[in-house]
C-alpha cells in the first residue's frame, strides 16, 4: 500500500538534464532534509512526448509514475531476496556481489508534476538486458552474468509469473527495470 503519510524535501536541482532516455529527463539534487542530505538524488521529470504516450494509453502520469516506482522497489526486493538466498547456501565466496537497486521515491513537484526521486549512481552506464529479455552483456562479463541470474531468479521467485528485464546500471548498482 502507498503511505498516507506525505513527507515535503526541499531539493536543488540543477536546471540542465544530465541525461534523458526515452520517457524522462534526469536533474541532479540535493537538499538538507535529515533523511535525505548524504546523498546526491536524481529527479526524473517526463518530456512532454512520454506524457501524450501515457495520455493515450488511458493512463495519467501518476499512474505511471507509481506503476515505476512499484517496478523499482519489486526489483529491489528480488535483488534483496537474492542476495538472502546466496547468503543462506553459504556461496557468497562463490557467488561474490550481489546486484542492488538502490532507493526510489514517488514525488510530485510545485506544480503538481509526477517525478521520481532516485539515488544517485555514477559510473559508466551498461545495459544488460532489453525489455525482450534479451543479454548483451558477453559470457565473460560478471555482472552482466549476475544480471541474466537476477532476471532468472526473479522468474523463479514468482512461480514464473514475472521476469525482470530491462537490466542495466553501473556496476552493480542497477536503475529503471521493467517488469514483464
Amino acid at each position: 500500500t502507498w503511505s498516507k503519510v506525505t513527507t515535503t524535501v526541499e531539493f536543488r536541482e540543477e536546471k540542465e538534464p544530465f541525461g534523458s532516455g526515452g520517457f524522462r529527463e534526469a536533474h541532479k539534487a540535493t537538499t538538507k532534509h535529515p533523511n535525505f542530505k548524504d546523498n546526491i538524488w536524481v529527479i526524473k521529470r517526463y518530456l512532454p512526448t512520454a506524457k501524450e504516450g501515457i495520455a493515450s494509453t488511458n493512463q495519467t502520469t501518476e499512474q505511471h509514475t507509481r506503476k515505476t516506482v512499484q517496478m523499482h522497489l519489486l526489483a529491489r526486493n528480488f535483488a534483496s531476496q537474492l542476495e538472502c538466498k546466496v547468503a543462506e547456501q553459504h556461496a557468497v565466496g562463490e557467488f561474490g556481489k550481489v546486484p542492488r537497486y538502490r532507493k526510489i521515491f514517488y514525488g510530485e513537484d510545485d506544480n503538481k508534476e509526477c517525478v521520481t526521486v532516485e539515488e544517485f549512481i555514477s559510473g559508466k552506464f551498461t545495459k544488460y538486458t532489453n525489455n525482450t529479455g534479451d543479454l548483451f552483456a558477453e559470457e565473460s562479463d560478471i555482472i552482466g552474468q549476475k544480471a541474466k541470474c537476477l532476471s532468472h531468479f526473479s522468474y523463479e521467485k514468482s512461480e514464473k509469473k514475472l521476469l525482470l528485464v530491462d537490466v542495466q546500471g553501473s556496476g552493480y548498482d542497477f536503475f529503471d527495470p521493467e517488469i514483464a
